[in-house]
């Protein structure tokens, strides 16, 4: 309740966003916005038709307050505030000062002080904080705040972007009918946290970088701004393959192993975990085909396939999110016996292996750079996995790129407990260069992103009896 007479006292209006439709079922009344809808709990319904009211054109909070008041008393302000609150966490309210911007807010407790313009102060934009065009008009947002402000006045802009800040002296000199517009606006966004003072050194923030903030702060929900989960946003077309399609070239089709010989025969789970650390010397001897064959079978294959309502779904034996199972997966094969060097696509449908290109000044860039990073080069295999991110991003918003490195991060280590429970030694790498592997696959880098690798082969030496370096 704060917040908004807060924004009471910055003269704020607010408005239904243009893309809300409200529709009746039986009792109740459904706000609906893109995939979204947000039901207008039964103790508010009766204050509904005065949010109505905004639906067209932005109204001032401070009338739509007085008209409760008149109408339904303090017991009713309580309620309208509360309502208000409530349809704002839903992303169907946006708040203006007019004429100069327009916010959209998640979060309608940011957890800031009001704040204060001092004369002698300097006043910039955070180093958290950065613009981007859309069709309709240019954007402000932070990753410290769940907030997109759209800029409706140039004259703003040229404020808030000066380096060195802006200060009241500078919005005291603007003409008298836009001077308290600008001054309630920079309010606004030092509420936010998307301007601060000049000499703040965000020390408290130290750790973080630009980049890792957004993508945490954009991908939690509740720290988001626009739709969040699965949102269906281009639910038409159909979604991408199910699995990608197989090249003509060259193939080798595995051997199918006895699922439960090894399930049998295979340690027991914590007895794996105990065991398990990250191999960085491997034996001259050449891999056999038939554990390589047993070790993507029982990591990495197609188990089943079923029918969402949407899309056609897969099961395999590591999870994946939304059952899309968005990774592919590629082999630099250095030694293994009966298969010749090259890369090599895994097809997890079929359990068979895809030349896609044999050794070459490319693949040596690739292997090299797995072994700066294993810091060993003996290794048998380098996995380097890729994200068919359409697959993903198709049905879910916001979270689908921490879907993938969640995804791929659990088949990482699936594979390598499976490569444990072989016999085998693995290393996951921290790094790898994308282009280096898209030059190599062909694929575009920004419909098939690489997001993870690692090595594994037959160790230098028998671990299996606990006796770990």
């Amino acid at each position: 309740m704060e917040y908004l007479q807060f924004l009471i006292t910055l003269d704020c209006m607010v408005l239904l966003h243009s893309r809300v439709t409200v529709e009746t079922r039986g009792n109740s009344t459904l706000l609906c916005l893109d995939k979204q809808e947000i039901p207008i709990p039964a103790e508010y319904e009766f204050l509904f038709p005065v949010i109505n009211c905004a639906k067209e054109t932005p109204v001032l909070i401070d009338e739509l307050s007085d008209t409760v008041f008149e109408q339904y008393s303090f017991k009713g302000m309580t309620l309208f505030y509360r309502l208000l609150d409530y349809l704002n966490s839903g992303g169907v309210l946006l708040f203006q000062i007019p004429g100069i911007i327009e916010v959209s807010l998640m979060n309608t407790k940011p957890g800031r002080n009001k704040p204060v313009i001092l004369p002698n102060k300097k006043y910039r934009l955070s180093s958290f904080s950065f613009m981007r065009n859309k069709i309709d008009g240019l954007y402000l947002e932070s990753a410290l705040c769940p907030v997109r402000v759209r800029v409706l006045d140039d004259r703003f802009t040229g404020l808030i972007i000066k380096k060195e800040g802006v200060t009241l002296d500078e919005v005291e000199n603007c003409d008298d009918i836009i001077k308290s517009k600008l001054k309630n606006a920079l309010l606004l966004l030092l509420y936010y946290g998307v301007l601060i003072e000049s000499e703040s050194d965000e020390e408290d923030l130290r750790y973080w970088e630009f980049h890792d903030l957004l993508l945490h702060g954009r991908s939690r929900a509740g720290s988001n701004v626009g739709g969040f989960g699965p949102t269906y946003r281009f639910e038409s077309p159909a979604p991408p393959a199910l699995v990608a399609p197989s090249s003509d070239s060259f193939a080798v089709y595995l051997d199918k192993p006895d699922v439960e010989y090894y399930m049998s025969k295979s340690p027991t789970f914590f007895s794996i975990t105990e065991n398990r650390f990250s191999h960085r010397d491997y034996s001259a001897e050449p891999l056999e085909l038939s554990v390589l064959a047993a070790l993507l079978y029982l990591s990495s294959r197609v188990k089943n396939k079923y029918d969402t309502e949407s899309y056609e779904a897969t099961s395999r034996p590591y999870p994946g999110g939304g059952g899309l199972y968005e990774l592919e997966l590629y082999l630099s094969i250095n030694r293994c016996r009966d298969v010749k060097s090259g890369v090599y696509r895994y097809s997890p449908e079929t359990h068979s292996l895809h030349l896609v290109c044999e050794p070459n000044a490319l693949t040596h860039r690739l292997w090299h750079e797995a072994a700066q990073s294993a810091q060993c080069d003996n290794f048998h295999v380098l996995l380097n996995i890729s994200a068919r991110i359409d697959r993903v991003m198709w049905k879910y918003e916001a979270i689908a790129y921490s879907l993938i490195l969640k995804d791929c991060g659990v088949f990482m280590q699936n594979f390598c407990l499976a490569c444990s429970a072989l016999g085998l030694g693995s290393c996951m790498l921290g790094a790898g260069s994308s282009h280096t592997l898209s030059a190599i696959t062909g694929r575009d880098i920004y419909l098939e992103a690489p997001v993870g690798e690692l090595v594994f082969g037959v160790p230098s030496q028998d671990y299996s009896n606990g006796d770990l370096p």
